[in-house]
């Protein structure tokens, strides 16, 4: 993850300890924290965001609706990048009224989600 350092100066860390930056600068490299970044990676979504972490992959996902009421979700890394293109999954208004349990995948909720879009 990026530090703390080169995230406040927009820079591109290199992701070491301490980081090529930082090294140069002599300034002390402090990784962000997950719990930061996860909150970092929410509100870049905005405030209807969901975020969790695929229980058989590795990596995240972040259901989020856009302004038009459109919901997609979105793949993230571990470093918490975006991999792919985002999926619609349809107008919140459509996918609210899906019957879902705690278990269910991101892909029970596209499938279901599709068929209330035709």
């Amino acid at each position: 993850m990026p530090c703390i350092q080169c995230r406040s100066k927009n820079l591109s860390c290199s992701e070491n300890t301490p980081c090529q930056w930082c090294s140069i600068s002599g300034e002390v490299c402090q990784p962000i924290s997950e719990a930061e970044q996860i909150r970092s990676v929410l509100s870049a979504f905005g405030p209807k965001a969901y975020f969790n972490e695929y229980p058989d992959k590795k990596g995240y996902f972040v259901i989020y609706t856009r302004q038009d009421g459109n919901m997609y979700v979105a793949n993230l890394n571990k470093q918490f990048k975006k991999v792919g293109e985002d999926k619609h999954l349809g107008h919140e208004s459509n996918v609210s009224n899906v019957p879902y349990n705690r278990q269910f995948t991101v892909e029970d909720l596209i499938n279901a989600g599709r068929s209330f879009n035709g």
